[in-house]
């Protein structure tokens, strides 16, 4: 009773502790004051106010998917010591374009949409794929993209508790130099006062980004908009990829045992 007791405290204290402060000092927004646009277990697009009382963004901003897709899919980043590898796998820029797109038709001005993401990125040589959580803050200003990174490739285990290890996505208070740098495959990015979580980057012209649709009377007067057109497909994942995609499934607990050996065996017989 006394050991069951202890834990609930610790539990409620850490939970009252951790709703205002985050790692490294940054705000952490409690569950309760986050509107999810997306969720799926620990992971998650919301929108939620503005960490900082600051300029409105220009919100609601309509971006194709597609156009999130590419901006975000040519990011790198080089971890201390390393290579530069790509920020975000293709499994997770096929959640962000279109859950990002959404979010960001339905926020307001005051509104900053924020993620919290794991793929399956390769480590020890890209013999092994583990799951790495990368977190960041995204609003629309000045026909940039806005991009803060909290978290970058860093390790999970899924037993943590989220209320004492909570994801917290970057935040305009000035944060600790981080130990890696983010880049494109074309070159260096535009850093917002001299931070390199913090990125303005470039999307479509001012004429090809839409724009937010219309209130009051005249609703059904705005002209016509250009067709939106489907995110290109993912590239087909090896047989070894999806042989670890399906293990992860079943240690899940996603899959059953049965739905994991007959998907196993019509990935092997593709061979």
């Amino acid at each position: 009773m006394k050991t069951r007791l202890s834990r609930t405290l610790l539990g409620v204290v850490g939970g009252l502790l951790l709703a205002g402060m985050g790692l490294g000092g940054a705000v952490s927004v409690s569950a309760a004051e986050r509107r999810p646009v997306w969720e799926r277990q620990d992971q998650f697009v919301a929108l939620e106010k503005q960490d900082v009382s600051d300029a409105p963004n220009e919100h609601p901003a309509r971006l194709s998917s597609q156009v999130l897709r590419q901006t975000l899919g040519a990011l790198q980043v080089r971890l201390e010591g390393g290579q530069p590898v790509p920020l975000f796998t293709e499994g997770e820029l096929d959640v962000l374009g279109p859950e990002l797109q959404k979010a960001l038709e339905l926020a307001t001005p005051d509104d900053d949409v924020t993620f919290a993401m794991m793929g399956l990125h390769p480590t020890l040589l890209g013999f092994v794929k583990k799951p790495l959580l990368t977190t960041g803050r995204i609003f629309f200003r000045q026909e940039k993209l806005n991009l803060i990174l909290g978290q970058v490739h860093e390790p999970v285990r899924e037993s943590d508790d989220r209320r004492l290890h909570p994801f917290v996505p970057g935040s305009r208070k000035p944060a600790p130099h981080p130990a890696w740098r983010v880049t494109t495959k074309g070159g260096e990015l535009a850093q917002v006062d001299d931070r390199s979580d913090w990125l303005a980057l470039s999307l479509l012209p001012a004429e090809q980004v839409m724009s937010p649709p219309e209130t009051g009377t005249n609703r059904e007067a705005k002209p016509a908009l250009a067709p939106r057109t489907s995110p290109p497909r993912p590239v087909g994942r090896s047989v070894e990829e999806r042989l670890i995609l399906l293990n992860d499934l079943k240690q899940k607990g996603l899959i059953t045992e049965e739905e994991y050996r007959a998907k196993r065996l019509k990935i092997l017989d593709e061979l």
